[in-house]
């Protein structure tokens, strides 16, 4: 909820936030990546490339960064820099440029803090 109610009003702001889908699916906190049927209709065939990513780690909150259905980055927690308005928007604006992210990407978790495959 606090990233929500601070980062994701920043960036709605941003231009890139128009090229964006912004999609938030309930689970406890304490969980890894929900079933399939948790999910929005819309995004439901994204949950085994997230339900990958996450490894079965668990925690709160979840965030990825998918372009056209692939994943480019997996994290969890928002006391990182990656979690800032700021750097998902630099990330999302290298990505419509076809350039490399402006930092280090997961693609797989191996624990809440530490990435098992790099992106």
């Amino acid at each position: 909820m606090y990233w929500r109610a601070t980062e994701l009003p920043k960036l709605k702001k941003l231009p890139e936030f128009a090229q964006m889908r912004f999609t938030h699916v309930i689970k406890p906190i304490r969980a890894t990546v929900p079933a399939a049927d948790a999910f929005p209709p819309q995004i439901r065939h994204l949950q085994p490339v997230l339900a990958q990513a996450a490894n079965g780690v668990t925690g709160s909150p979840q965030l990825a960064i998918l372009a056209d259905g692939k994943l480019v980055d997996y994290w969890i927690g928002i006391s990182t820099s990656r979690s800032d308005a700021s750097d998902i928007a630099a990330t999302v604006r290298a990505l419509m440029a076809g350039e490399p992210a402006p930092r280090a990407t997961c693609k797989k978790l191996a624990s809440s803090t530490a990435c098992l495959t790099p992106g």
